[in-house]
Parts: structure tokens; C-alpha cells; sequence
């Protein structure tokens, strides 16, 4: 249990030693100076304790201008601080560049000055030009993480990008923000915001991976903490001074977010949408956000101002449930951000174990429970019976950002160093972009294919409970696992290991190259307690980059090897005039990795066609090559780099809907005509089958 901050001699100590010196003044006058002393005593030296933070709601929007990227609305914008007007509720707001630069935005700011501002460090072309750094982005590419946020630029560039942008808040609010968002950032940048602008909090966005160019893999799930210096994504053992305090963006299902493609569940409405979900689910996740294995509990609930009418509809009804909860107890609290990070620093919850559980909405038998510590991250579930561990992170302050010194070039990539990570491999798959869940069952993939330690079979009566600071296990009273600050106890784990599996999940729980252990977990003589560990001499960003589709998947410039390149087709019937034929070339290099290419395929035939060539995809290197036909015919089509070299034939047929006669008197082509629509029917009912995998089995 978290010590107390004690007291020290308080004013009734004194005040006692006072009255015996004070005899010639009357009783009544010394019992109102006493009653003065120890009410003041009460109020302004009792301690805050983690008990004060009770139930704890933030809420931070998002407020972006009007220019080029995800062009945000200032009329959503007064919409929201009516919302929360409305209701007594007090909000917060980052605003970007664009907004600090537009009347419109600014002056709804300055009326309701009740709520609180803060920047939100997205990089757009008009603060790229008034910081004299060039911007790399274009209208197809502006939300591509290297060149909307800071870690794709050099240090220098970080900081005048952050100073140009700081002095036009202090232009409009007459002060320096002192929290900011932006879903993901440098260290650097992060210690140079809290130094020279005294900013105290900063918000990342959520667990995700390569979803809007940017993954976030591995970190604390859901509640606050201290960075490490070279991490924004690893806390810190202890309350930084450099640092701000991370919050992580809204509430995240506990159950489903994990190894999900979807991203469809979390509480905004723009996610729980794409499954035809409403404010119920908002109301599960949120009220089981505040019922927790911890002394307090957090919520942050978002929206950005570029979002729809639709979802601001939503996010009304949200706005609702959480002043209801207020309203009930008087223990919940909305709080400001800088509020919430005094309290949270004044209490010194740093080295406080959390816990972040809950339950399926969908399917009551499904749980899982995020168990962080600063030493290490843990994932329980328990699913079809079976309880079991899944995931496992270590947190090591040596760890540094891939972006510390170097900025981004294809997207963003925060994967943190795993023991084990049962999202990302099963039998069949080790393509290191292939997401799963680790839900079993009939409704999943096969139970055998996901990697996990086993804690028990079958689970005939769980019980979870917190004593101290330990999270304990039990069924049928009988202990199966524990886990606190620095370390963790299994009592009858069984690794389920596969020869098939990548050999990095066959090493007992360590990560091992070349016979040498480099971070893990240690297993305790004669004790089934394990331990967190990382080799002293570990140069974790040689091994990032050696290890690339593991912990680093970016795609960089390679040399195509022939064997490993393919040429995937796609569709090769297509209706002339209608639609294209559509190739999708997949460089490899010699190890099977994904790469770039600096020219394009060369792509020829002797036939009178359309070629057109789309440019790399950032996440896979992987070209798009559509083929067109105004006229029925099959053409013989040459696809060509280096030594690879493809030969394929495709068929435009003609449309026999509109042009009946044609076909009856080409039979043939009449024929390619039926196959492109049989085929077209396949790859529709594929797409839909691939939709109910991507949407849990059906959630929609």
C-alpha cells in the first residue's frame, strides 16, 4: 500500500504551549484562536491522498482550423462548450495552429475563458512557413505521422516549429499553454515544452496499430504517468521533473482493442459507429472505467471538432451520462487537466500498480485485465473458461524513442520490447502487419493458434482481488497467479509452445539472439516467481533496427529479390470501360521484408490499354498497377524490376448488359463476361466475410 505523506507538527502542538504561556487571557478568547488554529491546521495541512482523487473524468477536445488537414468546425466547436456549459462541466481544449490563427476560432475562446486552452502540436503548412521549416506533406499524405507531428522533423526544426507556435498562443491568451495533445511525440520536444513553456501534461493517443499511419503498441493502458526521458511511451520510476505527465487518449475497451483492426471500440462515437453501436456502449465502457481493483479511478472522454454532426449528436448524449454520474455521488469529479495532474503529482502515484479490467458488453463471459506497473505490463484474459496471459512488456528506462535523434520517414512506430505478444503470430501467420484477438472459442480462430501462457484449463469459480499492492487470482480459492510492483508468481503456468510459433516465443519468456539474453523475465530457483530484467550492455536501437518486423516496422529504400517479390492479381477479368484490371506488386528484399523501391515496375504491352501506377504504400512498399480497356479483348500484360520478371494474361470482356448483340455473337468473350461477374460475387462475399472477422464475428 502507498505510504501516506505524514504530518508534520501540527498547529494544536503549538498552540498548547502557547496556552500555558497565555494564562491572563480569558477562556473564551482562547477557544476561538484554538477553534481558528486547528480548523486551519485541517484545511491546509491535511494531505491529499490517492482516496481524494475518488472517481476522476477529464474531458479534452480537440479544436483544429480551418486549413487543409481534417478541417475542423467553429461551429462544433461553441456546439461543445454549449454541451458542457449546459451541464456545469468544465472542458478542455487544445487548439491548433490553424485555429490560434483564425478569428472565428479564437473568439469563442476568448468568451469562455471558464474552461481551459491548450496546444494541440500538429504540424500544418501555414506553421511549417511562419516557422521557416519545410513542410513534406501534401493533400494526400498530410496526415502521415512524419509529417503531421514533430517526430518527423529534425531537432532543430522541432523547436522552432514548437517556439513560432507557443508565441501565437501567448498573442492570443496573453500566457503559455500548459497542457498540450498531439497523438504522438519525441522526447526531445516533450522535455523542451515542460522546460522553457511549463507545460505539465501532454496527451498521446491509445494502444493502436498502423491505424491512421501512426502504432502505439505497449505502453500503460489507460491510466496517467511520468515518462521516461527517452520515451513518451515508458513511465518513469519516479515523478519527473522533465517531463509531463502522459494521458492517454479516451477509454479503451479492455476486452476487444487488443490485436483489433477495426478500431471500433473505444468511447468515441466516430469508433463505435463503424459497428452500428449507440450511447449504451459509451455507458458500459465508461461507468466500468470507474469500478476498478484501485483506491481511484480515470476517465478521459475526446472529440475533435472535425468530426461529423452525427457524432456530435453522440457525443451530446455522452455528455449527459457523465454529468448524471457526477450529480450521483459526490465522489466523482470532472476535473480540469491541471487539477487532475496536481492532484495526481501531489499524491505521488508514480510507482503505484494499476489495474484496467472489464468485461465484453457483447459476450458477458469475456474479460481481461491490464495489469501496469513501471517495471512491466501484463495482459489476463479469460475467455471460453480458460484463464490465461497473452501479452507481456517490459519497461526499462534505457529504452529510447525511435525518434529521439532521427526523424520519422513512413509513418510512426512505438513498439515496446515483448516477452510476449499474442496479437501479433499464431501458426499460420507471421506476417508482422497481421493483427488477431486473443478471444477463443467457436466464434474465433483456432484456441491452438494463439500464444499464451495457460494459468488454468478451466475456470470453475474466479476470484480477482487487490491486497496491498498485489493483484491476486483465484479459483476455487486456489491461488494461480500474482502480480506487483517488480514482479509476478504463477503457481502452475503451462507455456503452450509450438514448433511452429517464431522462435522468439519459445525461449520461456526471455528474448534471446545469438545464445544471449537481452530482456525478460527471470524465473526464480526453486520459485515461480519471475522478474523483469534487461541486459546491461543492451543497445536497444541496434536491436530495433536488426529486428525490424518486430519492433520496428518501417518500411526503408531496399534491393528487390526476385525469389521473394510477388506479383498479386487481383482481378484479371475485368468489363471494358467499366473497371480495371488491378495488379499489386509486393517488393521484397532477400529476408522476405517489406521495402521501397525508387522507381516504379516497368509494365508493358503491345496492346492498346490505360496503364496507370499509384504510389508506394508507406506501410508495405506494396503498388497498386491498374490496367484499362475501352474495348473487349485479352491482352498479354509484362510486369517488370531488376531481375523480377512476370508475364500474365488479363481479359476485358464486354458488357453483356448493355450491349446484348455483341455477345451473342462473340461467345467467348460472352463467356469472360460471366466469369468476371462470378468473380466479382466471390470478391464481394470475401470482403464481407473479411468485415465480420475485422468487427469481432459479427458485432455489427
Amino acid at each position: 500500500m502507498r505510504r501516506e505523506k505524514p504530518l508534520k507538527a501540527g498547529a494544536s502542538f503549538y498552540i498548547m504551549i502557547f496556552i500555558k504561556k497565555i494564562t491572563k487571557i480569558g477562556y473564551v478568547f482562547v477557544a476561538i484562536i484554538i477553534f481558528l488554529l486547528i480548523f486551519t491546521e485541517f484545511v491546509f495541512a491535511t494531505p491529499i491522498t490517492a482516496e481524494f482523487l475518488n472517481q476522476s473524468t477529464v474531458i479534452i477536445n480537440q479544436i483544429r482550423g480551418g486549413e487543409c488537414c481534417d478541417i475542423g468546425s467553429a461551429t462544433f466547436f461553441q456546439k461543445q462548450i454549449s454541451m458542457l456549459d449546459k451541464h456545469a462541466l468544465i472542458g478542455n481544449f487544445t487548439l491548433r495552429y490553424d485555429a490560434l490563427d483564425d478569428n472565428l476560432f479564437t473568439d469563442i475562446a476568448k468568451e469562455n475563458l471558464k474552461h481551459e486552452y491548450g496546444a494541440l502540436l500538429e504540424v500544418v503548412p501555414s506553421l511549417a512557413k511562419d516557422a521557416d521549416v519545410f513542410y513534406k506533406g501534401d493533400d494526400n499524405s498530410w496526415y502521415e505521422a512524419q509529417h503531421i507531428f514533430l517526430i518527423g522533423y529534425e531537432e532543430n526544426e522541432r523547436y522552432k516549429l514548437i517556439d513560432v507556435y507557443m508565441e501565437k498562443f501567448y498573442e492570443v491568451f496573453g500566457k503559455y499553454p500548459q497542457f498540450s495533445g498531439a497523438w504522438m511525440i519525441d522526447p526531445l520536444s516533450l522535455h523542451y515544452i515542460k522546460d522553457k513553456y511549463g507545460v505539465v501534461a501532454h496527451q498521446i493517443t491509445r494502444e493502436q496499430f498502423g491505424t491512421d499511419s501512426y502504432t502505439l503498441y505497449g505502453g500503460p493502458v489507460h491510466y496517467p504517468y511520468y515518462p521516461s526521458k527517452n520515451w513518451a511511451l515508458i513511465p518513469s520510476l519516479q515523478t519527473s521533473k522533465e517531463m509531463p505527465l502522459i494521458i492517454r487518449q479516451t477509454i479503451s475497451d479492455p476486452v476487444h482493442t487488443y490485436g483489433d483492426q477495426s478500431d471500433s471500440f473505444t468511447s468515441q462515437p466516430n469508433d463505435y459507429f463503424l459497428r452500428n453501436d449507440t450511447t449504451t456502449y459509451f455507458g458500459h465502457l465508461f461507468l466500468q472505467a470507474h469500478s476498478q481493483l484501485n483506491p481511484y479511478t480515470f476517465s478521459l472522454v475526446s472529440l475533435e471538432n472535425s468530426m461529423t454532426e452525427a457524432e456530435h449528436n453522440e457525443y451530446e448524449k455522452q455528455i449527459k451520462i457523465i454529468a448524471k454520474w457526477r450529480d450521483d455521488d459526490k465522489k466523482h469529479q470532472v476535473l480540469s487537466v491541471l487539477n487532475y495532474e496536481s492532484i495526481f503529482r501531489n499524491n505521488n502515484l508514480v510507482n503505484f500498480l494499476t489495474v484496467y479490467s472489464g468485461v465484453s458488453q457483447q459476450f458477458p463471459k469475456e474479460w481481461a485485465w491490464w495489469i501496469n506497473t513501471n517495471a512491466y505490463r501484463v495482459r489476463v484474459r479469460l475467455s471460453n473458461g480458460e484463464l490465461f496471459i497473452s501479452d507481456l512488456r517490459i519497461f526499462d528506462e534505457s529504452f529510447s524513442d525511435p525518434y529521439l535523434n532521427n526523424p520519422a520517414k513512413n509513418y510512426g512506430w512505438w513498439i515496446v520490447p515483448f516477452a510476449l505478444d499474442g496479437s501479433r503470430y499464431s501458426e499460420h501467420e507471421t506476417n508482422e502487419f497481421f493483427l488477431r484477438d486473443d478471444r477463443l472459442g467457436i466464434n474465433s480462430d483456432n484456441p491452438e493458434e494463439l500464444i499464451r501462457v495457460q494459468l488454468i484449463a478451466n475456470v470453475n469459480d474466479l476470484k480477482v482481488s487487490r491486497e496491498e499492492d498485489t493483484i491476486l487470482f483465484f479459483d476455487d480459492d486456489v491461488l494461480l497467479a500474482s502480480f506487483s510492483e517488480n514482479s509476478f508468481s504463477l503457481s502452475d503456468p503451462l507455456f503452450l509452445p509450438k514448433e511452429t510459433w517464431p522462435k522468439y516465443f519459445l525461449n520461456n519468456l526471455k528474448f534471446i539472439e545469438d545464445e544471449k539474453e537481452l530482456w525478460g523475465f527471470s524465473k526464480l530457483v526453486d520459485s515461480a516467481t519471475y522478474t523483469p530484467f534487461v541486459a546491461p550492455s543492451l543497445n536497444f536501437d541496434k536491436i530495433r533496427i536488426s529486428h525490424r518486423p518486430l519492433l520496428f516496422p518501417e518500411i526503408t529504400f531496399g534491393i528487390l529479390d526476385k525469389n521473394k517479390t510477388y506479383l498479386y492479381e487481383n482481378n484479371l477479368f475485368a468489363i471494358a470501360g467499366r473497371n480495371p484490371s488491378r495488379l499489386i506488386f509486393f517488393p521484397k528484399n532477400i529476408n522476405g521484408e517489406n521495402i521501397l523501391l525508387s522507381s516504379f515496375p516497368a509494365v508493358t504491352s503491345a496492346a492498346d490499354i490505360g496503364i496507370s501506377l499509384y504510389k508506394p504504400h508507406n506501410s508495405n512498399g506494396m503498388i497498386f498497377i491498374d490496367v484499362d480497356s475501352d474495348k473487349a479483348q485479352k491482352i498479354k500484360l509484362t510486369v517488370s524490376h531488376s531481375d523480377f520478371n512476370k508475364e500474365v494474361n488479363i481479359y476485358f470482356a464486354p458488357n453483356c448488359k448493355e450491349d446484348i448483340f455483341y455477345c451473342l455473337v462473340h461467345p467467348r468473350k460472352s463467356l469472360w463476361y460471366g466469369k468476371t461477374i462470378i468473380e466479382d460475387k466471390i470478391r464481394e462475399f470475401r470482403q464481407q466475410e473479411s468485415d465480420k472477422k475485422k468487427f469481432q464475428d459479427g458485432f455489427l
